[in-house]
């Protein structure tokens, strides 16, 4: 295997690995469970006419957190778990990636996630290739899923791929939000819709809660029309041949709940998400859409980082309210401060970028309903007094208030089972 090269031939390695910078890298630990990942990942390499770097990471043995599962005996008494792992590699790739010449070996050792990042952003790989393992709760309480940390610790899309795949997925359903995460695919969307015979690109709008909501939401046409030019915008961006079949759709209800099912009732085999990648600031928490999405889904699932808006970073305070019974009160006195000042009206929903409702209104008011379940911001077009906004959140969870000192307010944050929504006051 190119792991075993003489030094004049890892130095051809290293010249070929520079050529090929763009390259594929596909993520092993030489058990069964990455089969399908190099299939798919070899047959990648041939649409994009590129190399492939298989990385392997051997955890230290110092380490705290005990691995997922067992590690299996060596092959070979007396190995060491390099040697062993680098047959097991060997093997697999003998039945995997057979008439494959252009692809090399690395083993790192380290934390499992971070090293396949870090290797595939000093390769510029377009695409990380795992396997798919599903994870039980506990498991999961003691670590990520391997394909979810890897897209959350670097830039590049991660396709996690179950064991018995055995080709190009042919049904792709494509979770669209304002088209930021499927539109960064470009290259790797025509290689992996090379043998597509459907692909559904799905919007999924929250259901009205509040029967004085259409009030407070924007104007339906005005979704329709941002809803399909995200469409566009995803569509333009692959750039695929004219007869690949684009269907769209806008639904409503619970995000994740409304993506599965739809993954399900299309039989779908690829299923595309954006994964968030937040950095450090206010953020309520909750589980993540991509993350919701993989555990509740068995087929491939491609996972698009996305990097979500910086927050509020210096000297600051952030006071966190759960106990419901407080918020008409906090809320109230919050409006009383901040009437008549400016502010932004930002939408961060899991797995999708931020989207911003309006900017540089004027904030008429805020309140909270106790028996609807609800709270509703209101805010005025400073340029036209007849433009007036109510911004309802249904069915909220908590709220948070952040400024440079308490009763001094920069940003008002409710959080709710999708995500969350910041006033942001200047």
């Amino acid at each position: 295997m190119p792991s075993d090269l003489s030094l004049g031939e890892r130095s051809r390695e290293s010249e070929f690995a520079l050529r090929t910078q763009g390259t594929l890298v596909v993520a092993s630990d030489g058990s069964d469970d990455s089969m399908g990942a190099l299939i798919v990942a070899r047959e990648l390499a041939n649409s994009f006419r590129s190399a492939l770097e298989l990385v392997s990471v051997l955890e230290p043995t110092s380490v705290i957190i005990p691995p997922l599962r067992p590690q299996p005996a060596p092959l070979h008494r007396g190995a060491t778990r390099l040697q062993d792992r680098r047959e097991r590699l060997r093997m697999l790739c003998e039945r995997a990636l057979a008439g494959q010449p252009r692809f090399s070996t690395r083993m790192l050792i380290g934390d499992v996630p971070t090293s396949i990042a870090s290797a595939a952003k000093c390769h510029r790989a377009q695409l990380v290739v795992t396997g798919r393992v599903a994870h039980g709760r506990i498991e999961r309480a003691i670590r990520r899923e391997t394909p979810l940390a890897v897209a959350r610790a670097g830039p590049v899309p991660v396709l996690a791929v179950p064991l018995d795949t055995s080709r190009l997925p042919r049904v792709i359903v494509v979770a669209v939000a304002d088209g930021h995460a499927a539109a960064r695919l470009g290259p790797v969307a025509r290689a992996l819709f090379h043998e597509a015979v459907a692909i559904h690109l799905v919007s999924v709008e929250p259901l009205e809660a509040a029967p004085w909501e259409s009030e407070a939401r924007a104007d339906e046409d005005e979704l329709t029309h941002r809803t399909q030019r995200a469409f566009a915008a995803v569509m333009a961006s692959w750039k695929l041949p004219a007869d690949v079949p684009v269907e769209t759709h806008i639904l409503t209800g619970d995000g994740a709940a409304v993506l599965a099912s739809f993954v399900r009732t299309v039989r779908a085999d690829l299923l595309i998400v954006g994964a968030a990648q937040r950095k450090h600031g206010v953020h309520l928490p909750g589980a993540d859409l991509a993350t919701k999405l993989y555990r509740a889904v068995s087929c491939s699932t491609l996972l698009v980082p996305v990097q979500e808006r910086a927050t509020l970073s210096g000297a600051s305070s952030t006071s966190i309210s759960l106990t419901t019974s407080e918020w008409p009160a906090l809320l109230r006195d919050f409006a009383m401060r901040n009437s008549d000042r400016r502010a932004s009206l930002i939408v961060d929903e899991h797995g999708g970028p931020s989207r911003s409702v309006v900017q540089d209104w004027t904030l008429s008011g805020v309140d909270c309903d106790g028996e609807l379940g609800a709270i509703a911001i209101m805010l005025a077009d400073p340029d036209d007094p007849q433009r007036h906004l109510s911004h309802v959140v249904a069915h909220p969870t908590v709220l948070a208030l952040h400024g440079t000192s308490p009763g001094c307010d920069d940003l008002l944050v409710i959080g709710y089972a999708n995500g969350q929504i910041s006033l942001d006051l200047s």
